[in-house]
């Protein structure tokens, strides 16, 4: 027993030195012997590269090689394939092998191609492509070299591929380990390698690759071969697998239905994007996960989940002509799974669902009602609208109905996240007085709703105007009297008292409005997208306006900001189309990031003298400015060295001043160069003062 084990650890050691390249001349051989061959054959190489082959087996003892055309290929007595000038050659190796007193002798050979030099298609840098020449953005057939000169070729950069027409087939090297090139040890990162690629029909993976990026949406692609020495990918049916991931099914395959295998547990994000013949996939009970955007514009009609699988983001996107779905027991939110299915008529939830959320139906015109599986559950269907916590909890109203009003039933104590999400054909929904909760985005998108009422027991979690996003003809939100968490000012939300703005409807067409004396804070979203408001006077003691609080107001010309002003949150004023002239009041300590950026009417902006951090993109775009002026006392090191001033005044550049605080020569040169390196055109003019 003890010789067989010394036997078998011979043999494994033989087998892992042959995978390197390195053979045993003697010893004794395992029972299961392997036959030779060759190993690292690139079929076709470039005249500026190499090849590195070997012959693997088991007990071989001597190898030689040749060429049939040494005038083409050449080829050393340790497997170097040289090429010498375009043309064809056969590779041979013979081989003699076996036990001793057993040996024979074997001939092995393969056909080889030498073309041209590869920096003609090629950009390379540190042993990996990085882009393509003209030529080789005209190659149908594209060979990723093994080599460039005797470097070795392992990875393929990002975006090298990207919008490419003309390519149809791409063989990748038994030497390349990575498409989509990242630096792997730190920080695992993929996507779209072949973005883009409309034509792509085949692509041939070699023995060396270890990560593939996405195959995102390429409604070509009809086959995947992987080479069988590839330790990490395997294919079946041109199938693309990894270990028990699922890793792509290629969108142009004729088949109308598949089943998925037993063992896979992930189905890789973008695994089947843009199969548009694919009619039916049948699921397995161990599928565990569905990854983002997995499935995302096939031909499916009919989706079974398994009830434990998790689903990520647009699972099911823009499946057009799905018409039926069988939901897992748990729907997160804003996992928009079903996104623009707008065939889909029939939503089967299982009696034993446990999460269910509206948003993961957003867009579903033709969906018009729930089904619920025989058995007990905590789900309900009340008017064909879905409610969870046995109807205590209203979960999703589904979008297709055709009812302009709806009012929420009595008992109903609970509004779920995204529970009315782009139900379109709403113009009012009545809230029941018997409602505590309204949870974040609850009415997003209902672009036709035009007002609300807010019930007496009503609180709106998370942030309040976030409830109303897209909302774009609500008029008017009002508050019941006898609410003690808000109040209402001219048709917008604050809370009760008045001391924090919440909400300013995005169709309410005052050109003008004064906050309430008493407003300290105006939340984040609370103006955003309001396209009537001019004119914007706060009250003296407003302390901050978080981010995104007037973000793309397009009528927005004139804001007044109050002395006792200390906070301006990111993309506070993004966007504001038409505002004119800034002034940033003393207490403020810095200017977030994009604050200002697309103000594209800005002229003038006087910034505070506490302003000690100005941000990545503060004034991108702001191409009217003409005059800014930092009120600073002395000039101090404040800019981020990211881009501040991305096309900041480019509707001419020239006209562009930048006042600065008084500063010594040593300063200024270091203020010149900061600005410039913030991204200041150099045609705009500094000036520094003199007192």
């Amino acid at each position: 027993m003890e010789g067989r084990k010394v036997i078998w650890r011979r043999g494994a050691f033989a087998a892992m030195l042959a995978a390197a390249g390195v053979f045993f001349i003697s010893g004794e051989r395992a029972d299961a012997a392997r036959e030779p061959e060759i190993i690292g054959q690139e079929r076709v190489i470039y005249l500026d590269g190499k090849d590195e082959i070997s012959v693997q087996g088991d007990d071989i003892r001597s190898v030689a090689y040749s060429s049939d055309s040494a005038d083409v290929a050449s080829v050393s007595g340790s497997g170097t394939v040289t090429p010498v000038k375009e043309g064809a050659a056969k590779i041979q190796a013979k081989v003699t092998y076996g036990a001793e007193g057993k040996l024979q002798t074997k001939e092995l050979s393969y056909d080889l191609r030498v073309i041209d030099s590869s920096a003609n298609y090629f950009k390379y840098k540190s042993g990996r492509i990085v882009g393509l020449t003209i030529k080789g953005k005209m190659l149908k057939e594209v060979y990723i070299p093994g080599y460039h000169g005797n470097t070795k070729v392992t990875a393929v950069q990002e975006n090298v591929f990207d919008d490419n027409q003309a390519v149809e087939k791409v063989f990748l090297s038994d030497c390349l380990e990575y498409l989509d090139y990242y630096d792997w040890e730190d920080e695992e990162y993929t996507s779209s390698i072949f973005d883009g690629c409309t034509n792509l029909r085949e692509l041939h993976i070699g023995a060396g690759l270890k990560n593939l990026g996405y195959l995102e949406n390429i409604s070509s692609l009809e086959k995947i071969t992987v080479h069988p020495g590839n330790l990490h990918f395997q294919v079946k049916d041109h199938v693309l697998f990894s270990g028990d991931t699922l890793v792509c099914y290629p969108a142009g395959k004729a088949d109308t239905s598949y089943t998925v295998p037993e063992n896979v547990v992930r189905v890789e994000n973008y695994a089947f994007s843009g199969a548009l013949r694919l009619a039916k996939v049948k699921f397995t009970d161990h599928l565990k996960y569905i990854g983002k955007s997995a499935f995302q514009k096939t031909g499916l009609v009919e989706v079974r989940l398994p009830l434990e699988v998790n689903l990520g983001v647009n699972a099911f996107r823009d499946c057009s002509k799905l018409g039926k779905a069988m939901l897992p027991n748990i729907l997160e939110p804003s996992g928009r799974v079903f996104m623009n299915c707008d065939a889909l008529k029939t939503v089967i939830v299982p009696n034993t669902a446990k999460k269910v959320y509206g948003e993961n139906f957003y867009g579903c015109s033709s969906l018009e009602g729930f089904q619920i599986t025989d058995g007990d559950s905590q789900f309900i269907v009340k008017d064909d609208v879905l409610f969870g916590n046995y109807g205590a909890d209203l979960a999703v109203y589904p979008m297709g109905k055709k009812n302009s009003s709806y009012a929420v039933p009595s008992g109903t104590e609970l509004i779920r996240r995204e529970a009315f999400a782009s139900a379109e054909n709403l113009k009012k929904i009545e809230l029941n007085g018997s409602l505590r909760y309204i949870e974040c985005k609850a009415f997003e998108d209902c672009k036709s709703l035009t007002g609300i009422r807010i019930p007496k027991k009503a609180y709106l979690m998370n942030s309040p105007a976030q409830c109303f996003w897209g909302c774009r003809n609500l008029k008017a939100i009002s508050v019941d009297a006898k609410n003690k968490n808000y109040s209402s000012v001219k048709g917008a939300l604050l809370d009760k008292s008045k001391e924090t703005v919440y909400c300013y409807p995005q169709a309410k067409k005052a050109k003008k409005y004064s906050l309430p004396k008493s407003v300290v804070y105006i939340e984040q979203y609370a103006f955003m997208d309001n396209r009537y408001l001019q004119k914007l006077t706060m009250g003296k003691k407003v302390e901050a306006i978080e981010k995104m609080a007037f973000f793309r107001m397009k009528a927005l010309r004139h804001v007044a900001m109050p002395s006792k002003l200390r906070i301006i949150g990111d993309s506070a004023f993004r966007n504001c189309t038409k505002l004119q002239k800034i002034a940033i009041p003393s207490k403020v300590k810095k200017l977030s990031e994009t604050v200002f950026s697309g103000c594209t009417a800005l002229r003038e902006a006087v910034i505070g003298k506490s302003v000690k951090y100005v941000q990545k993109g503060a004034f991108q775009n702001c191409k009217s400015l003409r005059k800014l002026t930092f009120k600073g006392r002395k000039w101090m090191d404040w800019l981020d060295y990211d881009p501040v001033f991305v096309k900041t005044g480019s509707k001419n550049y020239g006209k562009l001043v930048v006042h600065m605080p008084k500063c010594t020569e040593k300063q200024r040169r270091k203020c010149r160069k900061v600005l410039k390196t913030a991204g200041l055109h150099k045609r705009a003019k500094i000036k520094f003062a003199k007192k």
